[in-house]
C-alpha cells in the first residue's frame, strides 16, 4: 500500500447502527487519523466513544470537511440518494448492502462515476473470507469439473439479533426502509453471481410466515445462471440459531463450507469420504471487513479494481427484485 492511503485522510460514515459503528472500530484499528459521522442525533453509540469521531447533522456539513472517501451504512431506502450526492461531488464510496431496495438512477450514478473517475466499491465482506475465496479459486481453477446446481442457505431468529433494540422497528423488518429478508440477506444472491455468473431468470415463493412484520420473513428461491447452472438459496429470519452454508454439486466431487464451524470440506471419489481443505478454524469474521477497507484504500489510492463493483451490484439487486415480484406473480421471472 502507497503512504497516501484511506487512513490518512478524513473519511466520512453515512449511518451509526451496528454496521457504521463496525466501520467506525476497524477504520480505529487501522490507524484513521480523522472520522467524521453524519447522523441525525449524536447519541451516545452502543459499542465505540462518542470521541471516536466528528459529528455532522447533515450532508452539507459533511461535505465542508474536506472528505476524502465516505462510507454509506444507512437503511438501503436512503442509500441511492446520498451515494447521488457523493458520487456527483466525486467522492469515492463503499456502499454497503443491499445498494437500494428500488432500481431507479443507480445506472445513470454508476455511468456517472465510470465516466469521471469515482471509485465505487459495495461492501460484500464475505467475499474476503478466505474459505469462500478459495471456493472460488477452485471453480476458476476448473478443479471440481462442471458445476452442475449449488443450495446456499442463511438463516437467524430476528427478534434475537439485537437484543439492544426491538427488532420491529429495525429496517430488516420494515418495508419502508427497504427491509425483508431476500434484500437484507442479499449475500447469498451476490455470492452465487461470483461464484457462477450472471443470472438469466429466477423462482421465488416467499412469505411472511411467523414475525409480525410488513416484509417476507422465509424466501426459498431458485436462479438459473446463463451458462446452466442452477442456484438454490434459502433465507429466513425464524430459525433459532444462525445458519450460514454453502454446498456445490460439481462433476468431479460436491463442497460443502459452513461458516460458524468454517468447515470447508471436499468430497474425495477414490476413498468414498470427506476431507478437510481449510485451517483456518478460529478465523475471525470482523477481519473480513477490515480487508475490505484496506481494499477501498487500494481501489482509492492504487488504481485495484472492485472486487465488488456497483454495475455488478445492480444485476445482483435486479435479482432480489424479481425474487419479490415472482414470489408475487407466483411465475418465473427473466432477468
Amino acid at each position: 500500500m502507497s503512504k497516501d492511503n484511506l487512513f490518512n485522510k478524513n473519511v466520512l460514515v453515512v449511518g451509526l447502527g451496528s454496521i457504521g459503528e463496525r466501520h467506525v472500530r476497524n477504520l480505529k484499528i487501522l490507524g484513521a487519523k480523522s472520522i467524521y459521522v453524519l447522523r441525525r442525533k449524536n447519541k451516545d453509540p452502543r459499542t465505540i466513544d462518542i470521541k471516536d469521531y466528528n459529528y455532522v447533522s447533515t450532508i452539507k456539513e459533511a461535505l465542508e470537511k474536506d472528505i476524502s472517501a465516505a462510507i454509506i451504512a444507512t437503511p438501503s431506502s436512503n442509500h441511492t440518494e446520498i451515494l447521488e450526492i457523493l458520487v456527483q461531488k466525486k467522492i469515492p464510496v463503499l456502499l454497503e448492502v443491499p445498494i437500494s431496495n428500488k432500481l431507479d438512477k443507480l445506472e445513470d450514478i454508476c455511468l456517472f462515476a465510470k465516466e469521471n473517475n469515482v471509485p465505487i466499491l459495495v461492501g460484500h465482506n464475505l467475499k474476503f473470507h478466505p474459505s469462500l475465496k478459495k471456493i472460488k479459486d477452485i471453480i476458476k481453477s476448473n478443479q471440481v469439473g462442471n458445476v452442475y446446481f449449488s443450495r446456499s442457505q442463511f438463516g437467524e431468529y430476528l427478534p434475537e439479533c439485537h437484543p439492544w433494540e426491538d427488532y420491529k422497528y429495525r429496517y430488516e423488518a420494515r418495508k419502508d426502509l427497504g427491509g425483508g429478508v431476500i434484500l437484507t440477506s442479499i449475500h447469498e444472491i451476490d455470492h452465487a453471481v461470483w461464484l457462477f455468473g450472471r443470472v438469466k431468470c429466477v423462482t421465488c415463493v416467499s412469505r411472511t410466515l411467523k414475525l409480525p412484520v410488513d416484509v417476507e420473513d422465509v424466501a426459498m428461491i431458485v436462479m438459473e445462471h446463463h451458462n446452466g447452472i442452477l442456484s438454490e438459496i434459502e433465507l429466513d429470519f425464524i430459525q433459532r440459531s444462525y445458519s450460514r452454508n454453502l454446498q456445490i454439486c460439481a462433476d468431479k466431487t460436491s463442497i460443502e463450507w459452513g461458516l460458524i464451524e468454517n468447515n470447508l470440506l471436499m468430497y474425495d471419489v477414490n476413498i468414498k469420504d470427506w476431507h478437510k481443505i481449510n485451517s483456518d478454524d478460529d478465523y475471525d469474521i470482523n477481519q473480513t471487513y477490515i480487508d475490505e477497507l484496506n481494499h477501498f484504500s487500494d481501489i482509492v489510492y492504487n488504481q485495484e479494481t472492485p472486487i465488488t463493483s456497483l454495475q455488478d451490484s445492480i444485476h445482483v439487486l435486479n435479482v432480489a427484485l424479481s425474487a419479490i415480484e415472482s414470489s408475487k406473480q407466483k411465475k418465473t421471472v427473466f432477468i
